[in-house]
């Protein structure tokens, strides 16, 4: 039987947390490729160019099939939606575990991707079908949770894999436990087909099916509309110019901070597990104590200063000077507390400002902007920094440069949003 979208609270907790293991599956698989640079570009004989590449492949491959599913993910049924976005991911996870040489790799990360970098779509899509709304945010937050979950435990583990066995075995375990979640879509989740024929009877007077060809040429034509009035919104377009330099900033340096910290600032590779496993937690505390002083202080002005205060570790860290062993522990951790801690205030801002009518569609914009400008930025990165004969990345401080001046226009766009909504205490 169809369900329209009102579900038994019974049933929610399973469903919360089989969003959670699918969102901490994708996100692992890309985070995991950024630290896994010292190892890739030694196996395969790569240069930091072309890691840069691997990298921002993905992101670019997501903000185009992001777009591709804005406007056709409403379609179809959503559980079965979900289940072939998740096995695209799982074949291309596999893929990059099988290949032989770099552009096999390549070829895999635009696939997984394609198919990965869109999962969460689906998933916040379906949250809003089946959780009640009085108990979204507390799912969102665990579902949301996941990204810090990956970071603390899930490249801590990959890296340790990698070290101890080969560059490729975290890709095939990963697709290994990816399968068994894959499995849970259908025993968890209801039929989820509710949007469908209620909009057709609203437009057309008369029920279709949802296999009703008509019913969707409806369906894509509304969808289109949305997209075309939301992407010509002003504040919507102040937040995406925001977001882009948010994450234009931190994606000059992450992709190859875990190379520079290996051959440029003394650390093994056996270091690097315990520094993510540091930072992961720092960013659970930061989250937390950034968002109540949001709330207390107002959400732009906490915004400026977790901006300001993330200045002073990029600023360190980059300098190609040699660095203490605690010293370099300490700054990663304050970098990955401030520089993601930023988008708490900064989502706060954007939610605002998109229009509660279109805020599904904005959100698929939204996500497919913040792929690009973190596909475009690891690209510009890969051709900023250049490699000595003995490994080390040069031209690292130039990184930092461009971490400032995005910073500083991301909180002019901050301001220009804040000024269209008025939303919250400056």
């Amino acid at each position: 039987m169809s369900n329209t979208g009102t579900i038994q609270t019974r049933r929610e907790l399973p469903m919360v947390l089989l969003f959670a293991a699918l969102q901490f599956c994708h996100i692992l698989d890309f985070v995991l490729m950024m630290p896994l640079g010292p190892r890739l570009m030694a196996d395969l004989n790569i240069s930091a160019k072309e890691f840069g590449l691997l990298v921002s492949s993905y992101s670019i491959a997501a903000a185009f099939s992001g777009l591709g599913v804005a406007l056709l993910i409403d379609l179809f049924e959503r559980r079965r939606a979900l289940f072939f976005l998740f096995a695209g991911f799982i074949g291309a996870t596999f893929a990059c575990g099988l290949s032989p040489s770099y552009y096999w790799l390549l070829l895999a990360r635009i696939i997984a991707g394609c198919f990965g970098g869109v999962v969460g779509a689906c998933v916040f899509a379906i949250m809003g079908d089946v959780i009640a709304p009085h108990r979204r945010g507390r799912a969102m937050g665990l579902v949301m949770s996941s990204f810090s979950i990956a970071s603390v435990a899930g490249v801590p583990a990959g890296l340790a894999l990698a070290e101890h066995w080969q560059w490729n075995t975290p890709f095939f375990v990963l697709s290994a436990c990816s399968t068994l979640v894959a499995a849970l879509i259908f025993l968890v989740l209801p039929k989820l087909d509710g949007h469908l024929s209620p909009v057709t009877e609203a437009t057309t007077g008369a029920p279709l099916g949802p296999e009703n060809a008509q019913h969707r040429l409806t369906l894509f034509t509304r969808v289109l509309h949305e997209l075309k009035e939301t992407a010509l919104n002003r504040p919507h377009l102040l937040s995406f110019a925001m977001i882009s330099f948010l994450m234009m900033s931190g994606f000059f340096i992450i992709p190859f901070i875990a190379t520079f910290l290996v051959h440029n600032a003394g650390l093994s590779a056996s270091d690097l597990p315990m520094v993510y496993f540091f930072g992961g937690l720092g960013t659970i505390l930061s989250a937390q104590i950034i968002g109540r002083c949001a709330d207390h202080f107002g959400h732009l002005k906490t915004l400026f200063a977790a901006t300001a205060m993330s200045i002073v570790p990029v600023t360190l860290l980059v300098q190609e000077w040699a660095h203490e062993r605690l010293a370099v522990f300490g700054l990663m951790t304050l970098f990955m507390m401030f520089v993601s801690g930023r988008m708490v205030p900064a989502m706060a801002l954007i939610t605002a400002a998109s229009d509660p009518k279109r805020r599904g569609t904005f959100m698929s914009l939204f996500t497919s902007v913040q792929a690009g400008s973190m596909g475009l930025a690891a690209l510009v990165g890969g051709r900023v920094v250049t490699e000595a004969s003995d490994g080390r990345l040069l031209g690292f401080p130039k990184l930092g440069l461009l971490y400032l001046a995005t910073s500083v226009a991301m909180v002019f766009a901050a301001r220009a949003v804040h000024r269209q909504t008025g939303y919250g205490r400056g």
